[in-house]
């Protein structure tokens, strides 16, 4: 009797994550805290609202899936990096959404995604006065198609926002879990607001110059790291990858950087994170330059929002009349210059 062997076509990095997420994290902060002295690192490890929680949970706060883009996605292929960039540069916090918590669902992509259209709308003057700026990140895990509480691809939701877009917040209040699309408000997708287009800035293929540019150009970037167990008790100060396994893939907001000889690599890119304002600098962390390299890949599959450019003026109105009506009153008549 002859025996088949059975064979899968599992990609490899499928077996990295399954093999993560099968693992203990096994780790004390006070041996993270002994690493990063005994290495010479530039930030803190302490407590906090994730470092808290069982591995399991963890696992939720990351849960990206890298995909490579497709012939039919944009690439800002041949961009050289712009000459003359400041030393530093941030978004101005007006122009940036506040931190929020993807709670235990694995939907950082969605919250970055999110987090860059509201920054993108918020730099075009989209949003009237006094209207939520906010956009309902449940729509990316219930309507898109683009991924789920079990992780999704930035690229996938930014096409998606770029059809279709997102609605006020309060249109589909996030929920945490793969909701039905049903539940959503009917007819969202009447105030729904999306982008002119995108394009990725880097793929596997990455550079510090270049994501500067782009972030000084576009506004706030979609971005992508490999997440190490250290991260989780991330306090403050420049991050660098000093010890633990592998957790997963995650998904966050570039809003700015400095140029600074003491950081690995010669500085910092300022990351805004979706795991609320308990963990990190209020939400917020710094990662060196030098994580661009592995195993961090940080700033792998770097997305920018574009902004089309504004229309032209219309011409002046001319052979303008001004007709007496009545006393006090006069009609004024023109032939529009406008062709739209």
């Amino acid at each position: 009797m002859n025996k088949q062997k059975m064979v899968s076509s599992v990609p490899v990095t499928a077996i990295i994550l399954m093999l993560a997420c099968n693992a203990s994290f096994g780790q004390s902060l006070s041996e993270i805290q002994d690493s990063i002295r005994a290495k010479g690192r530039k930030w803190i490890a302490a407590e906090n609202s994730v470092s808290i929680l069982p591995d399991n949970e963890k696992r939720l706060r990351v849960g990206l899936i890298k995909r490579p883009p497709t012939s039919g996605e944009r690439v800002l292929s041949g961009q050289t990096p712009q000459q003359g960039l400041p030393a530093s540069y941030s978004v101005p916090s007006s122009d940036v959404t506040p931190v929020r918590d993807q709670e235990s669902c694995s939907s950082c992509w969605a919250f970055a995604t999110t987090a860059a259209l509201e920054s993108n709308l918020l730099i075009r003057g989209a949003f009237l006065p006094g209207t939520d700026d906010a956009r309902a990140e449940q729509i990316l895990l219930s309507c898109s198609g683009a991924g789920s509480c079990s992780g999704g691809s930035i690229g996938s939701a930014s096409s998606f926002i770029q059809s279709t877009g997102l609605p006020p917040y309060s249109d589909f209040p996030y929920t945490a879990t793969n909701n039905a699309c049903g539940n959503a408000t009917p007819g969202w997708q009447a105030s729904a607001l999306n982008i002119s287009s995108w394009a990725y800035v880097t793929t596997n293929t990455v550079d510090v110059d270049t994501i500067k540019t782009a972030l000084v150009a576009y506004g706030p970037l979609a971005t992508t790291m490999d997440v190490y167990t250290d991260f989780f008790s991330y306090s403050d100060g420049t991050y660098e990858y000093t010890t633990g396994t592998l957790a997963g893939s995650h998904a966050i907001l570039i809003v700015g950087y400095e140029d600074n000889a003491s950081s690995g690599g010669g500085g910092y890119f300022t990351v805004k994170n979706s795991w609320g304002t308990g963990w990190g600098m209020a939400g917020y962390f710094q990662i060196a330059y030098s994580q661009v390299n592995a195993p961090v890949n940080f700033g792998e599959y770097t997305i920018a929002y574009l902004t089309a450019a504004p229309a032209s003026p219309p011409a002046p109105p001319t052979q303008l009349r001004i007709t007496v009506a009545s006393a006090g009153d006069v009609n004024l008549s023109w032939t529009s210059g406008s062709t739209n």
